[in-house]
């Protein structure tokens, strides 16, 4: 699988949304937050570019970007 062919801008700017626009190890925040399931944000989960959390009775979805994914895209000069 070549993630470069796959991975979409809408998914990259998730990530950097989520970090506060800035792609780094140190970033202000990791978290974002939605009511409903987003298909962009589970395909980054498979392959391991994020995880989420179910706010369970409060109900929505946090999801939070990996050390991997901050890599990845400063390994391709994404800042």
């Amino acid at each position: 699988m070549n993630l470069d062919e796959q991975i979409t801008l809408k998914q990259i700017m998730n990530i950097k949304h989520s970090l506060g626009d800035t792609i780094k190890k140190k970033s202000y925040r990791n978290h974002y937050c939605t009511r409903d399931i987003c298909p962009s944000w589970e395909k980054l989960i498979e392959w391991g570019f994020a995880t989420k959390r179910n706010l369970g009775d409060l109900g929505g979805i946090t999801y939070f970007v990996t050390e991997e994914a901050i890599e990845y895209l400063n390994l391709r000069g994404i800042k």
